[in-house]
């Protein structure tokens, strides 16, 4: 998901004790899944400009007016819209609210076919004279083939057991747990498998809503130790290995090594021998 922004260039004339005041958004009567329309007589569109005419305002005084014009989101694209100006005296809200005034800090979020109402506030004790700019700001979520897809619903794993807890090694032991979906739609993940803290195996599930599933997973131990086995994160138990019966330790390292070097050393002394007897007769 990305962020545009899409900012519409204003311009504020204030001209006290005339009927000249006039706010102008240039061609935004709709713009880009926004719609600005009059609701009073203060605004007006022509030529796809709004424009708002405050008839003599009061010089030190303070003049609000609840209704301006609306602002009507028509696009599911758009995520936030504000007025953003530095104009001293000037304060745009909404819906009547005008203690909050309309700004970056204070955006408004409007859902497709939601219209905000605007009031404009002008204090003339501070209000600029003249003619100054602004910006409405309308930022947009750009939901297109490279956005990242919503992971599904996750789904729950009970009842992880073991076939054996206590085995030899060389010997294999079954995991399984039941995977659940508890949800009012499909979904799917990978249920892991570990032993000893390590995964060694994964397998994906999708299910309709309210499918449950067995999955089992086997694995050979084979050395001797203490082994914590889990199934999608749940505990299955802990499973013992121990040597195999008739065989020590000692016996099963040295059997191999000792086999292999029976025959060698004879052979290597027959070498020898021969090769003294062949000197002593040079000699």
């Amino acid at each position: 998901m990305s962020n545009n922004h899409l900012v519409i260039a204003a311009a504020f004339a204030l001209l006290l004790a005339v009927p000249t005041g006039a706010l102008a958004l240039a061609d935004a009567d709709t713009t880009n899944g926004v719609e600005l329309t009059p609701s009073s007589d203060y605004a007006t569109v022509e030529d796809h400009e709004l424009a708002l005419d405050f008839d003599r305002l009061n010089a030190d005084a303070t003049t609000s007016t609840d209704e301006v014009f609306e602002i009507t989101v028509t696009d599911k694209s758009v995520d936030k819209v504000w007025i953003d100006h530095d104009l001293d005296g000037v304060t745009f809200y909404a819906n009547g609210d005008r203690s909050a005034e309309i700004g970056p800090n204070n955006p408004l979020h409007l859902s497709p076919g939601e219209t905000a109402t605007i009031g404009v506030s002008i204090n003339t004790r501070e209000a600029p004279t003249g003619t100054e700019t602004f910006t409405v700001v309308v930022e947009t979520s750009d939901d297109d083939e490279s956005a990242e897809p919503t992971d599904p619903a996750p789904l729950e794993v009970t009842n992880a057991t073991v076939d054996r807890t206590a085995i030899e090694a060389g010997e294999r032991v079954t995991a399984s747990a039941t995977v659940t979906n508890p949800h009012n739609e499909t979904a799917a993940g990978t249920v892991d498998f570990a032993v000893g803290g390590a995964v060694v195996a994964d397998r994906y599930v999708e299910l309709a809503p309210g499918e449950e599933r067995t999955v089992t997973f086997e694995w050979l131990f084979e050395r001797s130790g203490e082994y914590a086995v889990s199934v999608g994160g749940e505990s299955a138990g802990t499973v013992s290995v121990s040597d195999r019966a008739g065989f020590s330790v000692g016996e099963r390292e040295l059997a191999s090594p000792l086999t292999a070097a029976v025959a060698p050393p004879a052979g290597v002394g027959l070498v020898l021998l021969i090769g003294a007897a062949k000197d002593r007769r040079r000699s």
